[in-house]
């Protein structure tokens, strides 16, 4: 990435785009694309894939690694323009069903938020369980204590939305997957309720949570 940035040679940045970048970018912007699952776009996924990475490579001059790591630049650069193309996309279909159906009653703003609130969930609860994945040992130092927490990362795994989530639901799992005592689950549980408004805050502030392990890469 920076050598491609330093070359003033359109052979050699060339070379160095299909030697070095072209398959990680490929392989990006197809993760991105089928993990956030876009509702609006009618074309091919090889075709859309090839877009982003289009749109990858106009932002490849932009992108400083004194200001972190190319994955998580280009992940997000990646993601903003599906949403743009995305919101482009539901527009341009509201504005022909409105001519075609003339539904008056049908709130699309309403419907569309709705859909994106689904799909910003959806992501950020995938990052949830990846950043949980990798942290569970540097929180958790008693087996007991990673085996709660391993049970809750299970439980993530499985639902659809973090809105269906309660106290009652998690304590009532945790204990078919892993029996032991309220107030050892009330301990673990609080470590990574405390977590979670830190990593929310950093979803929302930069629309990515780093799920590596933080003694690696630490925010905290």
């Amino acid at each position: 990435m920076v050598r491609y940035n330093l070359s003033i040679s359109y052979a050699e940045r060339n070379k160095i785009y299909e030697e070095e970048l072209m398959v990680p970018f490929h392989k990006l912007a197809e993760y991105i694309i089928n993990t956030f699952k876009f509702s609006y776009f009618d074309d091919k996924i090889e075709n859309v894939k090839q877009e982003v990475v289009s749109f990858m490579m106009e932002k490849i001059r932009q992108y400083d690694p004194s200001k972190g790591r190319a994955f998580s630049y280009f992940s997000i650069v990646a993601k903003n323009y599906l949403i743009f193309q995305n919101n482009t996309n539901w527009k341009r279909l509201r504005i022909h069903d409105e001519i075609d159906a003339m539904d008056i009653n049908r709130n699309f703003h309403s419907e569309h938020r709705e859909v994106e609130k689904d799909e910003e969930n959806k992501e950020f609860l995938l990052m949830l369980v990846g950043f949980w994945e990798n942290n569970v040992s540097v929180f958790f130092k008693k087996e007991r204590d990673r085996k709660i927490a391993d049970a809750v990362i299970e439980i993530l795994r499985k639902v659809d939305s973090l809105e269906v989530f309660n106290k009652k639901h998690i304590y009532i799992q945790v204990r078919e997957i892993c029996p032991c005592k309220t107030q050892q689950i009330t301990k673990v549980i609080n470590v990574m309720r405390k977590n979670y408004e830190e990593l929310a805050k950093q979803y929302q502030d930069v629309g990515i949570v780093n799920t590596d392990n933080i003694h690696s890469n630490r925010f905290f």
